[in-house]
């Protein structure tokens, strides 16, 4: 497998993202129940990139094709950065 024509196809990627979260319990309304933000960092190849979301997957072979994509909605995003 030829790994340089790969990577010429799909640039390597972090983003920052900020993670929603949910607890599932019945809890009283005037309990706090606001918490921090959860902070992420995901690394990939860089798939797919418009004002709605950011894809990245986490492996891609010899055909192009990837494998473990990730959808993260620009929303969430604080920062990315290319990856050499």
């Amino acid at each position: 497998m030829s790994t340089t024509r790969i990577k010429k196809k799909l640039s390597r990627i972090e983003v920052e993202w900020v993670d929603s979260a949910t607890f599932d319990r019945w809890v009283p309304r005037d309990e706090k129940i606001i918490r921090e933000e959860h902070q992420c960092m995901t690394a990939g190849y860089l798939v797919h990139r418009d004002k709605k979301v950011i894809v990245i997957a986490g492996s891609i072979g010899e055909s192009g094709s990837v494998c473990s994509t990730m959808t993260i909605p620009i929303g969430c995003v604080k920062r990315t950065r290319r990856v050499k």
